[in-house]
């Protein structure tokens, strides 16, 4: 599995190298509870800068309520 479908590291952080600059779309789904299947947290538009570092804060980190 890439990295891509496997998710994040336990901070919730991921990291892509060599993502071409231009549009893209985020999307997050994460578990409410330990036991709980993934849902949606939504899709989000971002921008990927050439030759920099890009952050993409989802949702402001808020959870979902």
């Amino acid at each position: 599995a890439s990295r891509a479908s496997v998710g994040t590291d336990r901070l919730g952080l991921f990291a892509a190298l060599n993502i071409k600059p231009g549009p893209v779309r985020v999307d997050s789904a994460g578990g409410m509870t330990a036991e709980g299947a993934l849902e949606s947290f939504g899709e989000f538009d971002a921008f990927v800068y050439a030759d920099a570092v890009t952050l993409v804060n989802v949702n402001g980190g808020k959870g979902k309520r």
